[in-house]
């Protein structure tokens, strides 16, 4: 899967909540042993926080 992809669509559907999400589903599979996959949410936590560096404006927590 594209990581800046996932991480754009969860911005566009879960806003504020969207690094939030990743965390949820990055806890999951840690806690399911699924350690490439919570690699692969690590990442799209970053790329949320990346993509969001980039949006105009103040960034509100």
């Amino acid at each position: 899967m594209d990581v800046r992809l996932v991480a754009q669509q969860l911005l566009d559907n879960k806003g504020d909540l969207a690094e939030s999400e990743a965390a949820r589903l990055r806890r999951q599979c840690e806690r399911n042993g699924i350690t490439d996959g919570a690699a692969f949410w690590r990442r799209v936590e970053a790329a949320i926080g990346d993509l969001r560096d980039r949006l105009p404006g103040p960034r509100v927590n």
